[in-house]
């Protein structure tokens, strides 16, 4: 039923489907705490702010929202802006019959994953800039990603014409289809029968190799992303310690991640995706929320699957995040953009071949052969230095150790490093709870293992979060440049952040760390959990938000699993037997997709199922 009516909710739009002048006050994003946000303050199309205030004005003038959500580092957010948004025809048409919104995914993270479900229910993907258009009740009426700007206006005339034909009965359409879509999303009774660990671990496995790539490691035809949760879910198997299949997998998966175009060898960190199955092209905008887990990841991995190279992948990337992400107020900022100060995408990572070759110097060969600069670039802007091979099959080729290849390269990348410095980046200083709590997750694993660099970060990032992020309200959501308050936090941040404080109270024995780890898991129970389910923000604008018994993992960890390691540790910490009887009654009431989709909720397997639970009393 839900499938025919969105089905036809489309086709009743693209069958079918006097401008005003912008406002010449000054833009409401002008002093918008999110850099993405202020990008957009001279574009002559009049964006608001999301607030109460737009489903007003959108009620009283019968107008549709045009909703239009991206992020600071989005390669394509900014081609659509340049083509369509800064397009004095655009403009006018959108002010004239919209009401146009720009909103910063990772500042509204929950409205943007609603946003998301119902582009990948209506299309089939989604992506970013994703435009969705609203009605006056804000239920989401049709969607769409980048379009070349007369693509774009041909879209909106449409969609106004048909919107001023039938207003009422498409409002009426999409009233019902966001209400059948969020009834799927909130899931049906518990499991009469909870999985037994031993099944779980078993289709969670069976699943992952199903889906693996086998040959290029990860999961995907076409694009690829590190998914670092769903990996540190399959490292902690049992299955992954030993000779099999998954313990191969994990390792080819681990040494593409490494050796390929997903990570900066020149300067450290790794980018967001690929767009090739090979790992080879990457878009380069660099997360803190990928480097953080990919950090923790290997770290782990150098342990588990006994690789120390593994190791010094996770140093190297705890030392990127703490020199290139660090913020001189504290914390650690959102995003390095995909695009230089030139507007050239990938442009600060990229050499042409003369350059890199004058950088080699004697090293030239060897440098040319290990990363490919005999073949052509994959970019107009130049060649992005990677492994292409194996370092033994090059040191074979020129009859030389490995070790006298890696050395050249490492001389040839410090020295591309000292010339890139005169480049220009531009960065989202922006500073989000939930991933610093990553950051701070990352640092607490270097810090177990010997770097006493990453001790003291850790140790100064908690002092940071309690003084800027913690007030008598609650979390923040994050804070801008100049420190101030960028709203609420949602779940996800008190979640994330909890992880982060017992994880490093737990390495360094800094009761008071555990002791603000205790508030924020109280105050997220109270705030998120009610009737044995759980919403990522209860105070969000649109109708209809699901309460659901399990969050999936996605290129974050699952929030609902990260909150209830946390508060088991909590518990046992400080003997809370009710907290304690909180997880292990959110243990036992899954889900039926657990059973159904095991890898969306790896983290919850190996991290809840798969664990001991300890009494309260033993643990005192």
């Amino acid at each position: 039923m839900r499938a025919l009516l969105l089905r036809w909710l489309m086709l009743a739009l693209l069958v079918g489907a006097a401008p005003l002048d912008a406002a010449e006050s000054q833009s409401p994003l002008a002093d918008s705490g999110s850099p993405y946000l202020r990008q957009h303050a001279n574009d002559p199309v009049a964006w608001r702010e999301w607030d109460a205030s737009v489903l007003a004005d959108a009620r009283r003038d019968n107008r549709l929202i045009f909703l239009s959500i991206g992020y600071y580092a989005c390669h394509w957010c900014h081609v659509m802006q340049r083509e369509s948004f800064q397009d004095a025809g655009v403009a006018a048409y959108v002010n004239a019959h919209f009401i146009p919104v720009k909103v910063d995914r990772e500042v509204e993270p929950v409205l943007d994953e609603r946003m998301m479900a119902f582009m990948e229910a209506t299309r089939g993907q989604g992506g970013w800039p994703l435009n969705v258009f609203l009605t006056p009740e804000g239920h989401p009426l049709i969607g769409t990603v980048y379009q070349p700007r007369d693509g774009f206006l041909d879209f909106l005339d449409r969609l106004r014409l048909r919107w001023d034909e039938d207003a009422a009965h498409l409002g009426r359409v999409a009233a019902g289809a966001w209400a059948e879509l969020n009834a799927d999303a909130t899931d049906a009774r518990p499991l009469e029968e909870p999985l037994s660990p031993a099944r779980a671990r078993a289709g969670l496995a069976r699943q992952a190799l199903a889906l693996a790539d086998e040959f290029s490691g990860g999961f995907g035809a076409q694009t690829k992303f590190p998914l670092a949760p769903r990996l540190a879910a399959l490292l902690a198997l049992p299955e992954a310690a030993g000779d099999g299949e998954l313990a191969a997998f994990l390792r080819v998966t681990l040494d593409a991640i490494r050796d390929a175009g997903l990570r900066d060898h020149v300067g450290e960190g790794f980018f967001r995706y690929t767009e090739d199955p090979q790992w080879q092209v990457p878009h380069f905008e660099k997360m803190l929320y990928d480097n953080a887990q990919l950090a923790r990841l290997y770290l782990a991995a150098a342990e588990r699957l006994g690789d120390p190279d593994y190791r010094a992948v996770g140093i190297d990337t705890l030392r990127f995040i703490a020199r290139d992400m660090a913020h001189g107020q504290g914390g650690y900022i959102a995003s390095l953009s995909a695009v230089d100060d030139r507007d050239v995408e990938g442009g600060y990572y990229l050499f042409e071949p003369d350059v890199i070759r004058r950088a080699a110097g004697a090293d030239w060969p060897l440098v040319e052969a290990a990363w490919g600069l005999d073949r052509p670039a994959h970019f107009d802007a130049g060649y992005l230095p990677f492994l292409h091979g194996s370092l033994a099959g090059i040191a074979g080729r020129f009859d030389v150790e490995p070790a006298r290849v890696e050395a050249a390269l490492a001389r040839t990348a410090r020295a591309l490093f000292e010339l890139r410095a005169a480049r220009g980046l531009p960065r989202d200083e922006k500073r989000l709870t939930a991933w610093n709590g990553l950051a701070l997750s990352a640092f607490a694993a270097g810090a177990g293992r010997g770097d006493a660099q990453s001790a003291a970060r850790a140790r100064a990032l908690v002092a940071w979060m309690r003084d800027a992020l913690w007030h008598e309200a609650g979390l923040s959501r994050g804070v801008d440049d100049a420190g101030r308050s960028l709203g609420p936090g949602v779940l996800t941040d008190y979640a994330l952040l909890a992880e982060g404080l017992v994880t490093w109270a737990e390495q360094a024995e800094d009761d008071e760390a555990f002791a603000f780890a205790r508030e924020v898991v109280q105050a997220a129970w109270r705030r998120f959990h009610h009737e044995g389910r759980w919403q990522a923000d209860p105070d969000g604008l649109l109708p209809g938000q699901a309460a659901v018994l399990l969050m999936p993992d996605d290129v974050l960890p699952s929030a609902t699993t990260a909150l209830l390691v946390a508060s088991e540790r909590v518990a046992l910490r400080f003997g809370d037997e009710a907290l304690h009887g909180g997880v292990a009654g959110a243990r036992h009431r899954q889900p039926a997709s657990l059973g159904q989709q095991p890898l969306d909720h790896a983290s919850f397997i190996t991290r809840i199922l798969l664990q001991e639970t300890v009494p309260v009393e033993r643990a005192r």
